[in-house]
Parts: structure tokens; sequence; C-alpha cells
């Protein structure tokens, strides 16, 4: 008998939560309320996927509180990102940005490292940080037509700024460059996570 891993038993988790996912999404509109639950499932697999816990956690702690920093500033002042605001459909929030915030930069930005270190693209870490920001970049990209339908959040105007993808980059680069400079491992999770997502805000969006 084949043992089953801890990453098969959450690749697999992973995999069928997004199958639901795109089910609600394109079938039950109403129950996207529950994202926050796919969100905080998916922060939880990357991180238990980390080989060491300690350094994982000052990584994955510091990239929560300054995502969600600059969330509250974005949303407050305008400065950052673009005029926008959030929906309901992020689940429980404080001073009016979802509380789950935090989680969705930390599975973005360490699925992205995970694919470039994957991928063995480079060993220089400003470039590794490059690269893996770009990435995150994209990925809000895919996400953001099927974040406005179902009220993750809006923009001004329903127009969204060039500002937020180069705030994206930047911001995307500090926080790649900070889970880099730990040193940790391959997150082979955070690896399929990457992709995962990418096919299914694309499927969504496509099928939407």
């Amino acid at each position: 008998m084949k043992k089953i891993t801890l990453f098969k038993i959450s690749l697999t988790i992973l995999l069928l939560i997004h199958i639901v996912g795109i089910l609600i999404f394109l079938f039950y509109p109403s129950g996207v309320s529950l994202s926050y639950i796919i969100l905080a499932i998916c922060g939880s697999a990357i991180f238990i996927s980390e080989k060491n816990k300690s350094k994982s956690a000052i990584a994955y702690l510091s990239i929560f509180i300054l995502g969600f920093i600059i969330e509250y500033i974005g949303v407050k002042t305008n400065y950052l990102f673009g005029t926008y605001t959030y929906g309901n459909s992020l689940g429980y929030k404080l001073f009016g940005i979802p509380i789950i915030i935090g989680v969705n930069w930390i599975a973005i930005v360490i699925s992205s490292v995970s694919v470039v270190k994957a991928f063995n693209l480079t060993s220089n870490k400003l470039i590794t940080a490059f690269i893996a920001a770009l990435l995150c970049t994209g990925m809000d990209y895919i996400i953001e037509p099927v974040a406005i339908k179902f009220n993750f959040w809006s923009w001004e105007g329903n127009i969204i700024p060039f500002s937020n993808f180069v705030d994206w980059f930047g911001f995307s680069f500090v926080f790649a460059y900070i889970y880099i400079a730990l040193k940790l491992s391959i997150n082979k999770i955070g690896v399929y996570l990457f992709l995962i997502w990418v096919g299914f805000f694309s499927l969504i969006k496509l099928m939407g």
C-alpha cells in the first residue's frame, strides 16, 4: 500500500475545494461570501508545506501584517493602488479591510517565489524576487475581473488604474525578498497552488 503523504493530502484538498469553488462561483454566486474559507485553507496548506516552520512563520507574519497595512493605507488614502473599496465577499473586516487579505498576499507571494525556485531560473535573490513580483502582478491581473464581478473589491468608475499593477509589483518584490532572504526550500504546495489559481480564475472568467 502506498503511503499517503501530507503533500498528497494537502494537494487533494486544494484541488477539491477549488473544484467546488468553481461550481459555487458559476451556479451559486451567493455562496461566494465563503471565499475567505477557501483562502484560509490555501494559506494553511502552504504553511504546513514549509519544512522550516520557525523561519517561515517570520516571513508569513511579516507579509500578513505589512499586506494589511498597505491595504489600509490604500483604501483610506487612495494613495496606493488607486481608488478602491472592499465588498463583502472576503469575510470579516477590520477598519474596512478584510482580515483575510493578508493571507491573500501570503498565498500569491509564496506561490510565485516557489514557481521561480522550482524552475531554477536563477540563484540571485534580487532577480528571483523580481521574477516572482512579475508573477504576482500577473496573478493579480488574472484575478481582477473575477474579484470585481463577485464583489471582492471595486474600483472607482470600474476602471483598474495602471498604478494598481505598479504598486502590486513593488510590494510583491519586497515581500518576495523577505521570504527569499530566509533561504527557505521550495514550497511544493505553493507551486501547485499557483497553477491551480491560474486555472481557477481563468476558467471562471471564461465561463462566467
